[in-house]
């Protein structure tokens, strides 16, 4: 599946919400739900496990999704990610790097290439 990344960097083509989404498996659904209730300290059940990528501009978002602060952002600046902002890398995205490398990684394979379009 090829690379469908958000504002931030992650990579939604391998996220478990956007594949249990994409492939209608609720199996997936079941066991992201559990695991990100643990991680997350909160109780996140099956049906909120849907996620089409911050990227649409509609279908299914997964609530996190919808209030994320860096996609408001890039929406705001009309970037089609962090790798296309002046202000890349900014306080906010800063955090969500540190919590994951691959992000930063693709965010500066986009800007070697000039940007994301």
């Amino acid at each position: 599946m090829p690379a469908r990344i958000a504002y931030c960097g992650l990579d939604c083509a391998l996220c478990p919400a956007f594949l249990a989404t994409s492939r209608e498996d609720q199996g997936l659904r079941r066991s992201t739900a559990q695991e990100w209730s643990q991680v997350y300290d909160s109780a996140i059940e099956p049906g909120q496990i849907n996620c089409l990528g911050c990227q649409q501009s509609q279908g299914p978002r997964f609530f996190i999704c919808h209030q994320c602060v860096i996609r408001v952002c890039g929406q705001r600046r009309g970037c089609q990610t962090c790798a296309d902002c002046q202000d890349y890398p900014c306080p906010q995205l800063r955090r969500l790097l540190d919590l994951a490398p691959t992000a930063r990684d693709n965010l500066e394979s986009l800007r070697l290439r000039g940007g994301a379009g």
